[in-house]
């Protein structure tokens, strides 16, 4: 390889090391941007009370589990969920639909 191509090569890394560097810095400015900005509320309104939950103990401890498919707030809580891609936090709950899409349960968050 003669000295002119390798000088060539050498030329063409460094082109891409700076391209990706600036790729890099438009990146972080515009995280920054972001954690500037106020944050969305991760505590939405949602019914969860006149809702029948059945206590529960499993390995992250205590939670509550309902299956009250004929209540009308359940339905609504439901599809509330199912527009949260199935887990949201609300009125100081983690609330989850479980992966038959029949069972929420709801935990009080610490």
């Amino acid at each position: 390889m003669n000295e002119e191509k390798l000088c060539e090569i050498i030329n063409d890394y460094a082109d891409g090391l700076e391209a990706l560097a600036i790729k890099l810095k438009r990146e972080v400015a515009e995280l920054a941007k972001r954690k500037d900005q106020p944050k969305q509320k991760t505590d939405s309104p949602a019914d969860t009370e006149e809702i029948y939950y059945e206590r529960q103990t499993g390995q992250k401890g205590e939670f509550e589990k309902s299956e009250d498919v004929n209540n009308p707030r359940f339905q609504a809580l439901k599809q509330t969920l199912q527009s949260h891609s199935g887990k949201m936090s609300a009125d100081g709950y983690f609330i989850w639909l479980y992966p038959d899409g029949k069972v929420i349960g709801r935990k009080r968050k610490a």
